[in-house]
């Protein structure tokens, strides 16, 4: 469906009524650097999958950055859906270790099972010399990834500004990947 409207300012505000209105599940917009109004909107959705896309020709391989929280569950879940049926699609999920690996790869082995997945989609882990943002960047960018697929754990606007966001330190760090939040 599309709808064309003249839209007042503030856009991302403008977008959140109209998601309501039409009980969206799902959001994609195009990127685009110069307008920050799309950033503000991802941060805005809650119970949704939201997505910025560019035109990296490297879309099709995916990086899931995964907390192995139950956000990741849902990840999983909705990952399980459409990517990873698809053979063009690499999925690449990752973890960066700030514990022991042995508990990391129990609780993941444990989500595999509720999801009824077999042992072809492994985790990866990633040391945890920096913070988590800094590190899931650098994996992105070195790995040459197109896309990232994140859940986001819908912290207040507050609460991201002084604790800082993995997700929102991701998304500011990104050049010209794709980035889908769930949350």
């Amino acid at each position: 469906r599309h709808l064309t409207r003249q839209a007042g300012e503030p856009l991302d505000d403008v977008l959140c009524g109209e998601v309501d209105k039409g009980g969206y599940g799902a959001i994609l917009l195009g990127r685009n650097p110069r307008e920050a109004w799309r950033e503000r909107f991802l941060y805005k959705q809650r119970g949704k999958v939201v997505g910025l896309f560019s035109l990296n020709p490297r879309w099709s391989r995916v990086i899931v950055p995964v907390d192995l929280s139950l956000a990741t569950l849902l990840v999983m879940r909705i990952m399980a859906h459409n990517p990873l049926r698809n053979p063009s699609f690499t999925l690449d999920f990752v973890h960066v270790l700030q514990g022991k690996d042995t508990e990391a790869l129990k609780r993941w082995e444990d989500m595999r099972k509720i999801l009824g997945w077999d042992e072809r989609h492994t985790l990866r882990f990633l040391p945890s010399q920096r913070p988590v943002g800094e590190v899931l960047l650098r994996e992105i960018h070195e790995g040459r990834y197109g896309t990232v697929v994140m859940g986001k754990r819908g912290i207040s606007r507050i609460k991201r500004m002084l604790l800082g966001s993995v997700s929102a330190a991701v998304l500011h760090g990104l050049t010209d990947q794709s980035l889908v939040l769930i949350d």
